[in-house]
This record gives structure tokens, sequence and C-alpha cells, in this order.
């Protein structure tokens, strides 16, 4: 094969993954117009689009008014929910990524692993008990949020220290993550028996992961949490794909795993954490995205993290809107439901398929 001949497929394989992006990119953006019309005044496509546009010019309506009406249902009730699913799968997928790079694992992910599970531990404790470790205030986000997160790092410790004993395959850690994940879920439960009515609701839509009735209130430090990760996960892109060929390649290659693990992990926990904070748990999105994308442009971290944003967000949003369409007037179907029903079968693959080559 000539120079030109290798330059030449060269290009095609970057053309191949910028595509594979840029069609995730712009099936998010159509999902996320799309979300916007559901509601009670039957909004068509391309007039959501135009009320949008007008928004951001600065239109103003009369009060009492369909147009009015029809603003506020959009930028008050659907865009936040639209916009939280957009970030929060974004941010889950990149978690998946770089959890299945540090851990060599193409099961790894925060449902697998547990850190959901302890997520929701630290959740329910900050309900029922009103026992927070960062904030004084019952109920508060701020101490919901600090439960979350210093309880999803209960599990991915254990996981830490059960790797050193076991050969790191992938079908020890993820047997590890599921035993951790029974062990919380079972303090969940003992913790559950003392809620009220009230507070028993709450933790349950925590468990089975909702977006609806999200507000812009609810947007603002997940959104800035997860942009932070993702950014940096972006940069670490390189080295992940050196920890991704072995640990003795790394360390070979000068790497310095063990630093590099607990950043990510510390990362990937607070991201992971800010999403179950506010939504409750929300599976497959970070075990389902990375392995789709690898089998599609390969494992290069470096086009994988953005095409795995893309597609979680596509993921997510599309789950969000099939909740809705299937709802009732009485009856909203939680998106984690439908994520469950959609992610099941695939992580069965991601079993059956888990020698693939792209690992």
């Amino acid at each position: 094969m000539t120079e030109a001949e290798e330059a030449g497929e060269y290009k095609a394989y970057l053309l191949r993954k910028v595509i594979f992006i840029l069609v995730m990119i712009a099936g998010v953006f159509a999902l996320f117009i799309y979300s916007l019309t559901m509601g009670q005044l039957d909004l068509g496509f391309f007039e959501t689009y135009h009320y949008v546009i007008e928004h951001i010019m600065g239109a103003t309506y009369e009060p009492g008014t369909r147009d009015w009406f029809c603003d506020y249902l959009i930028f008050n009730r659907n865009m936040p929910e639209s916009v939280f699913a957009v970030i929060a799968g974004a941010s889950l997928a990149v978690a998946g990524v770089a959890m299945q790079s540090v851990m060599n694992n193409p099961l790894a992910d925060a449902y697998t692993t547990g850190i959901s599970s302890g997520a929701c531990l630290g959740v329910a404790i900050a309900m029922i008990l009103g026992i927070n470790l960062i904030s004084g205030d019952v109920g508060s986000h701020i101490g919901i949020l600090g439960n979350a997160f210093v309880f999803s790092l209960v599990p991915m410790a254990i996981i830490l220290l059960v790797a050193k004993r076991l050969d790191q395959s992938p079908t020890s850690l993820i047997l590890a993550g599921t035993a951790i994940s029974f062990f919380l879920n079972a303090f969940t439960m003992a913790v559950m028996l003392l809620a009220t009515d009230q507070s028993l609701a709450t933790v349950y839509g925590w468990q089975v992961g909702s977006i609806g009735g999200t507000t812009w209130d609810d947007v603002p430090f997940m959104a800035v949490t997860s942009v932070f990760g993702i950014i940096v996960i972006s940069l670490l892109a390189k080295k992940l794909n050196v920890m991704s060929s072995g640990e003795n390649s790394a360390k070979a290659l000068g790497l310095d795993i063990e630093a590099l693990r607990t950043a990510c992990l510390l990362i990937m926990s607070l991201m992971v954490a800010s999403v179950i904070a506010y939504a409750g748990i929300i599976g497959f999105v970070g075990l389902v995205c990375p392995h789709i994308v690898r089998t599609i442009i390969d494992a290069d971290n470096r086009y994988v993290i953005p095409a795995s944003a893309a597609l979680g967000a596509l993921m997510l949003i599309g789950s969000m809107v099939i909740a809705q369409l299937v709802a009732t007037p009485t009856v909203r179907v939680p998106v984690g439901v439908v994520l469950s029903f959609v992610g099941a079968p695939l992580f069965l693959l991601l079993i059956i398929r888990r020698k693939s080559h792209v690992w």
C-alpha cells in the first residue's frame, strides 16, 4: 500500500468517527426540540422551534394568551427536564468511558460497580434519618449531594481493594460490584423501614430514577459538575488510552497508574453523585453507550469520549420522550424504568461479547 493510499484510509477512518458524532448530535437536537412539544397545548415541532427562536431573540407575550402559555410551557416546564436529560446522559456516558478504561473492564460502570447503590444509600440516610455529612439542614440538596458523593466512594474503595487480590478479570470485578450493590441495597431497605410515607415515596422515586418535575434550580450544580468532569476526562483521553492497554504497558511508559485511577474515580463519583442526587439511579447509560461507540468507531478515547457523550445524551432524552409518550393522565412512567427495559437486554449482550476485539 502506498503512502497516499494509507493517508486516504486514515482520512476515511477519521471521517467515519466525525460523521458518527455529528449524527448523534443531530439526533439529540431533534429529540430535544421534540421533547419541548409535549404537554397539553399540542405544539408542533416547527412551531416549538419558532417559539424557542423568538424567546432567544427576546420576544414577550401578553399574559393569558396562547402564545404566553406556549412560551411558559416550553421554557418553564419542558426545557428544564430536557436540558437535564441531555447533560446527565452525557455525564453518565463519559463517566462510564473513564471507569471502563481505568479498570480495563468493558462491563464497568456506576451501576454495575455499586456506585449508584452507595449514592442511593446516602440519599436514604439524608432523607429518612436526617443525617447529612456536609450540611446540617435536613433534606437540603447540599446535604443530599454530600451524602450521595461520600457514600458513592465506598463501593469504589472496596472494588480497588478487592481488585488487588483478584485476577482483575471482568467477571471477577463485576461479581464483586454486584455483591457490593446487594449489600448496600440491603442497608437502604433497612433504612427505608424507618421512613414515613412522604420520605418513603421520595426515596422510592430516587431508586427508580425520574427526571419528571425537574426545575431550573436543579440544573446549575449538576451541569457545572458534569461539564467540569467531561472536560477533565477528555483532557486525560491519551492517558486513558495507555491505561486501557494494560497496567504493565502503562507502567513501562511511565504512567502513574494509582494516581490516575484515584483522580478519575473521584471525578466520576462526583459526576454520578451530582446526577443521582437530583434524578435518582439512572442505570445502563454508562455501561451501554461506551461499548456501542467502541464497536462502531474503535477504542481511541479521544473520539470515544465525545461520541459517548452524544450517544448518552441521545439515549437519556430518547428514554424521557418514550416515558412521556406511554404515560397516562394518572401515571407518569419514570425514565429509569424505560432505560431498564432497553439496557437490560443490551447488558446481557455485553456479557456475551465481553471478549470483543475492541478490548
